[in-house]
């Protein structure tokens, strides 16, 4: 583990590939990841936010 962010896991590898395949050992390992990440029940965070409109605040803004 690299960094954990407010919605992110950074996970850093060093991983010798043959010439051309980095990007398929890339998804492969990131399916992988995402696999045990399933299987254990460590959901991905994400940011949320509750928005609150007074009725007024949305009448004024329709106008």
């Amino acid at each position: 583990m690299d960094n954990f962010g407010e919605s992110a896991i950074v996970i850093r590898t060093i991983t010798k590939t043959q010439p051309g395949r980095h990007l398929q050992v890339e998804w492969h390992l990131r399916k992988l990841l995402k696999n045990a990440f399933d299987r254990t029940g460590i959901e991905m965070p994400f940011t949320q936010r509750v928005v609150t409109l007074k009725l007024d605040e949305v009448k004024e803004f329709l106008k």
